[in-house]
C-alpha cells in the first residue's frame, strides 16, 4: 500500500484481501512469525475503521432533519439569538443551519420546510440592512410560495423608539400571506431581550420539529452552508473585563467638542474583530447624576428594596437607565401629574414631536418639571429600563494591534434646563474610568 492511502486492499469483487507477507523475506521463523501477527492486528485496526466510518458518515448526515435560521442584525443581537437556537436544535432532532439574510436565496428559502426568523429592527422601524435585499424580494408581487414551509419569528426591538420590533412584525405577516404556516406565535422582545428569547427558543424548537416530514435527511430544501465565525464565550451575561491600558484627549483647550481616545487590552481573551465591527460596552451612570435623583423619590440610596440584593444606590448606578425616560415612566408621569401635554403626544404617537420634548432631559428634568408625579423609590424602579451597553464602531486593525481595541469617542456634554447633562458612558470613560480599570 502507498503510505498515503490508508483504505485497504480490495479484489475484483470488492472484498477486502488479507494481507500477507512475501515469502521470500530475509528473516527467520520467529522473526516471520512477529511480523505476521503485526500485519494481522494493523489489518483488523484498519478494517474496524474503515467500516466504522463508511457506516457512520451516511448516519450522520440523514440523522437530524434540517432547520434554517435566518438573522437580520445591525448590532449582532439577532445573531446571538439565532446561535443560540441552533445550538439547542439537535435536542429536538433537528440540525439547525445559521444563514444571515444577506447570504440566502428566497427561492431556496421558500423550499425549506422549517425556517426561523430572528430579526431586529433599526432605526424608526426599518430592517437591518443585512436583511433589507432579502426583504425586498419577499415583499414583490412575484414572490414565491411558502405554503410547504413552517414558520416562527423572533423579533428584536428598544420601545423607546417608534416602530417597535417593526421589522419581525412584517416578516411574520408576510410570511404568513405566502403561505407559510406559522408554528408559534411570535414574540417581541425589548432591550432586557435574553429571558423572552429563550422563553420563544423553548417554546418553538419542539412545535417545528414536530412538523412536516419526520424522515430525517429529507425535509425539504436547506440552504448552503456559511462559513461561520467563531464563538464568542463572553456576552451580556458574562461580558468581557477589558482593562483600559491607555486614554488621552486627541482635541485642544479652544475646541468645542472633546474627543478622547481609549486603548483596551482584550488579554488572553483570544477575542479577535474585523473592519466594520463594533463592541458594546457596559458602562455606569455618573454618581451626581444617581445623587440628584434620590431626594426626588424619597429615598437615600441605602436602602434595599424588595426582591433586590444590592442598596438602591449601586442598582440605580450600575442596572437601571435613569437618562432616557421609558415609555411606561412618561404614561405613568402623566397620569399621576394630570399632564395632558405628554398625555397628548403618546395619544397622538407621534415619534418627532416626543423625541422634540424628550430632547435634553432625563428622568430629573422631568420628575423636577413635574412635582405632582410623586414617585417612590420601588415605583421609579419598576418604570426603568435595564442599563443598555453602548455600541461604538472600532477605530484600530487587529493585524496592526494584536490583542488590542481602540476607539474614539466624543464626549457628550451640554448644560439644559439649569443643569449640567452628561453622556452615559463617553463622560464615564472620560471622566470616571482610569487606565488600569477593567
Amino acid at each position: 500500500m502507498n503510505k498515503t492511502d490508508n483504505t485497504l486492499p480490495q479484489t475484483a469483487n470488492n472484498e477486502t484481501q488479507i494481507p500477507g507477507l512475501p515469502t521470500n523475506l530475509p528473516f527467520n521463523a520467529e522473526q516471520q512469525h512477529w511480523l505476521g501477527g503485526f500485519m494481522a492486528g494493523l489489518h483488523s485496526r484498519l478494517l474496524v475503521t474503515e467500516q466504522t466510518v463508511t457506516a457512520a458518515a451516511p448516519a450522520a448526515e440523514a440523522a437530524l432533519k434540517p432547520l434554517i435560521i435566518l438573522y437580520g442584525s445591525q448590532t449582532g443581537n439577532a445573531e446571538s439569538m439565532a446561535e443560540l437556537a441552533a445550538e439547542q436544535a439537535t435536542e429536538h432532532g433537528m440540525q439547525a443551519q445559521v444563514q444571515d439574510m444577506d447570504d440566502v436565496d428566497l427561492a431556496t428559502l421558500a423550499s425549506s420546510e422549517r425556517v426561523l426568523i430572528v430579526t431586529s429592527t433599526y432605526g424608526e422601524g426599518e430592517m437591518p440592512d443585512n436583511a433589507e435585499a432579502l426583504w425586498q424580494a419577499a415583499s414583490a408581487d412575484d414572490a414565491p410560495s411558502f405554503a410547504n414551509t413552517f414558520f416562527s419569528v423572533l423579533a428584536l426591538g428598544d420601545t423607546s423608539y417608534d416602530g417597535f420590533c417593526v421589522a419581525g412584525q412584517q416578516w411574520d405577516q408576510r410570511l404568513e400571506e405566502l403561505g407559510g404556516q406559522r408554528v408559534a406565535d411570535r414574540v417581541d422582545c425589548d432591550v432586557d431581550f435574553e429571558g423572552p428569547s429563550q422563553a420563544w427558543i423553548d417554546k418553538v424548537l419542539p412545535e417545528i420539529s414536530a412538523r412536516g416530514s419526520q424522515d430525517v435527511g429529507t425535509s425539504g430544501a436547506a440552504a448552503p452552508a456559511a462559513k461561520k465565525k467563531a464563538k464568542s464565550k463572553y456576552n451580556r451575561q458574562n461580558p468581557l473585563a477589558a482593562t483600559l491600558t491607555h486614554k488621552r484627549v486627541l482635541t485642544g483647550e479652544a475646541s468645542s467638542k472633546e474627543i478622547c481616545h481609549f486603548e483596551f487590552s482584550l488579554g488572553d481573551s483570544g477575542e479577535r474583530y474585523e473592519a466594520g465591527d463594533a463592541v458594546y460596552l457596559i458602562a455606569h451612570n455618573r454618581e451626581d447624576l444617581v445623587d440628584e435623583l434620590l431626594p426626588l423619590v424619597q429615598a437615600t440610596g441605602d436602602e434595599v428594596l424588595p426582591g433586590e440584593t444590592q442598596p438602591l444606590r449601586q442598582l440605580l448606578i450600575e442596572t437601571r437607565e435613569i437618562r432616557t425616560p421609558s415609555k411606561e415612566f412618561l404614561a405613568e408621569l402623566a397620569k399621576r401629574a394630570d399632564a395632558s401635554d405628554v398625555q397628548a403626544l403618546l395619544d397622538n404617537e407621534d415619534g418627532s414631536a416626543l423625541a422634540d420634548f424628550l430632547w435634553g432631559k432625563d428622568l430629573v428634568d422631568l420628575l423636577k418639571a413635574y412635582p405632582a408625579a410623586q414617585f417612590n423609590a420601588e415605583e421609579l424602579l419598576s418604570l426603568t429600563k435595564p442599563l443598555a451597553a453602548r455600541a461604538y464602531s472600532i477605530s484600530s486593525s487587529i493585524n496592526k494591534h494584536d490583542n488590542e481595541v481602540h476607539l474614539t469617542i466624543g464626549s457628550v456634554r451640554y448644560h439644559s434646563h439649569g443643569r449640567d447633562h452628561h453622556g452615559v458612558c463617553s463622560t464615564w470613560l472620560a471622566d470616571v474610568v482610569n487606565e488600569g480599570d477593567p
